[in-house]
């Protein structure tokens, strides 16, 4: 994988972007992320602990490795391997509004377990702005200071969940160390 890291000062209310640039859509490669690019304001940097800093970076590198709307169409079931035939599902009227949720199993399985509610029918993603497409953040409402929310509450305690390792695995593409999330 290629992964293009830049970074300069910038007065913008960003503080940073991460995506996947191009895909190996080929039978070998299994619509595995190949490139991405990874922006970072630099003068939040200089603003921020390296705690937020690192938390920050793994986020973009995290939408960078597939975890981001873009990608979800080349997810595969890491047991299976074929496409699954959704990633996410569109729900109507969900505390007046329409929400997306990742419905991926081991997304649903880790949250069954987090949250002691084996109903549960995905993890709320963050809402996009357009009820047409998914975000690719967790709805902060659920995951509250998970390093996969758009705004992380810098100075206090970023969580690295297991669902959020969960989105990883469900790509079909990575292997994960579950002992590493929380």
């Amino acid at each position: 994988m290629i992964v293009f890291v830049t970074s300069n000062p910038d007065t913008l209310e960003s503080l940073s972007w991460g995506a996947p640039c191009a895909v190996d859509d080929s039978a070998e490669g299994l619509g595995r992320v190949v490139a991405g690019r990874v922006w970072i304001n630099a003068n939040w940097m200089e603003e921020h602990d390296d705690d937020d800093n690192i938390a920050n970076f793994l986020q973009q590198m995290t939408h960078v490795l597939g975890v981001h709307y873009k990608a979800y169409e080349y997810w595969r079931d890491p047991y299976y391997g074929h496409r699954y035939p959704a990633v996410t599902e569109k729900f109507d009227n969900v505390r007046g509004k329409c929400v997306h949720r990742l419905i991926t199993p081991n997304v649903r399985a880790k949250a069954g377990i987090e949250f002691n509610c084996w109903k549960m029918d995905g993890i709320e993603l963050e809402d996009s702005g357009d009820d047409l497409i998914p975000g690719h953040h967790w709805d902060k409402r659920l995951m509250y200071n998970d390093y996969m929310v758009r705004d992380i509450e810098h100075g206090r305690d970023t969580v690295y969940s297991k669902i959020s390792l969960a989105a990883l695995a469900d790509t079909g593409w990575y292997d994960i160390n579950w002992e590493y999330g929380h």
